[in-house]
């Protein structure tokens, strides 16, 4: 198992306990945004002696906050802090070694003060050191060391270490080869929240190496370091989902999960992604319409250089040629915003009527949306509300949402208040943001319901994590005016 350990260069700004002082002022003024007062601050806890003062202030001058950038100052702080105890302060003037920023290029001091970070209980000090022992940057390669002090960091909770611990097992490096160990490792790496560790925990299961082969488990982890971040979870979970692994077999999921990857420029994924593509390629042209429409998505989804809206709009036509309701509605929507054919209202509307006459929700949604708008058609009120209630009926939480917006301002429906509620809320429910967003102004302005502004907030963040704009911004606006 070949991996790739990933490693970013931070400054670390605190270490250990604070002391009482200039320095509790200075970090006080720093927080609350006022750099000059909190730098001055920091050289005089420094010169008083006090360490932490020392190492902020070299973080000041390392990024230039407060103060002109000054590498050599900065060294020239954290070498204080770092010989007066303060462990951090040795980390940040390794770095600098390392980087050879106000300070010579030197990779033995950079290591020896990672080193004396370690050596003083500083878990960042032995993670960072245990990298240069095992990749060799510019000091003797030395797998036995890294090893070691990969042990103790992972021993001080640093979860990253385990996982570069668990690979050394594997692989044999500077330990004896073990794979059962090496699950372990992985396993404590995952459960303190390193993705990943849960990504080759879940390599682990997949090959049944150091554990009982479970397919079950390995896609468990694997969407826990996708979901986290990790693209190779992420690749490794569209593999099982290609192979019905463990997971409903499912080739649109794997292209998916493929895109993802490839959107994060890794080369795998894009490699998969396109095998994909010539599958579903061969499904549409034997005359599968989910070949098509998935073809379609592809090409509408895809990134920049993979999207092709003509080619998305060929695959939506010869699925609803088929009668494949999904198939027309997709074409419509391709119609009604101009993507890979002349935008044509008319010729939309058409399709979305095809679309929800074939049982496809959105199709009468996005039909009804048409009526309420007048877009190539006459503006139908009585008609919209119709295609909303059916496309809510048929489990589409848009239209949900949109038939509560028409009960709320009384368009082809009387107006009820407590009728939009309640389908404000059965769209939030079902995860639909603009129902949330909906549901907060309704509580905001008391609309059929007691004025209650908490559960206002509640509704606009929740619109908020479902990444909808307004609700961040009706969000961030009650807790500016209520806080």
């Amino acid at each position: 198992m070949k991996t790739i350990l990933k490693y970013f260069i931070s400054v670390v700004l605190f270490a250990g306990v604070i002391s009482a002082g200039d320095a509790e002022k200075s970090i006080d003024a720093y927080e609350k945004g006022d750099y000059v007062r909190a730098a001055k601050l920091f050289k005089k806890s420094c010169d008083n002696g006090e360490f932490l003062g020392c190492n902020r202030l070299g973080s000041m001058y390392h990024i230039g906050e407060g103060v002109t950038q000054d590498y050599a100052k900065a060294a020239e702080a954290y070498k204080k802090a770092c010989d007066g105890g303060y462990s951090a302060g040795c980390i940040n003037l390794g770095i600098m070694h390392e980087k050879g920023n106000g300070v010579t290029q030197d990779y033995a001091k950079a290591a020896e003060f990672y080193k004396k970070a370690c050596d003083n209980g500083y878990i960042r000090g032995c993670s960072d050191l245990g990298l240069m022992y095992e990749s060799g940057n510019n000091i003797e390669q030395d797998y036995v060391k890294a090893a070691e002090v990969y042990k103790k960091a992972c021993d001080g909770k640093d979860a990253l270490s385990c996982s570069s611990l668990g690979v050394m097992h594997i692989e044999g490096n500077g330990v004896e080869r073990d794979y059962i160990k090496a699950a372990e490792f992985f396993q404590t790496s995952c459960d303190g929240g390193e993705f990943w560790g849960c990504s080759l925990l879940g390599a682990m299961y997949h090959g049944g190496e150091g554990v009982m082969q479970d397919y079950t488990k390995a896609a468990a982890l694997y969407k826990k370091a996708c979901d986290g971040g990790n693209i190779n979870g992420c690749i490794n979970l569209g593999v099982l989902h290609g192979n019905g692994d463990g997971v409903e077999r499912s080739h649109a999921k794997a292209a998916e999960l493929f895109q993802k990857a490839c959107d994060a420029k890794d080369d795998q994924g894009c490699d998969n992604l396109i095998t994909v593509i010539e599958l579903y390629k061969k499904a549409c042209n034997r005359g599968s319409t989910g070949g098509c429409i998935n073809l379609g998505v592809l090409y509408s989804n895809g990134d920049s250089a993979k999207r092709d809206y003509s080619k998305a709009a060929e695959a939506y036509k010869k699925a609803c040629e088929e009668e494949d309701a999904v198939g027309c509605g997709n074409l419509g929507y391709m119609y009604g915003i101009g993507e890979g054919v002349e935008q044509d209202y008319v010729k939309a509307a058409g399709l979305y009527k095809r679309a929800c006459d074939g049982g496809d929700a959105g199709g009468c949604n996005n039909l009804g949306y048409i009526y309420t708008n007048g877009y190539g058609i006459e503006q139908d009120y009585v008609k919209a509300t119709e295609l909303y209630r059916q496309g809510c009926d048929g489990g589409y939480n848009g239209s949900c949402s949109n038939l509560g917006y028409m009960y709320a301002n009384g368009y082809g429906v009387k107006q009820d208040y407590v009728k939009a509620t309640e389908f404000f809320r059965q769209a939030c429910d079902g995860g639909y943001s603009g129902g949330c967003n909906n549901l907060g102004t309704i509580y905001e302005y008391g609309r059929s319901v007691k004025k209650d502004i908490k559960q206002a907030f509640e509704y606009y963040g929740k619109a908020c994590d479902l990444k909808l704009q307004l609700g961040c911004e009706n969000h961030t606006r009650l807790k500016s005016k209520y806080r």
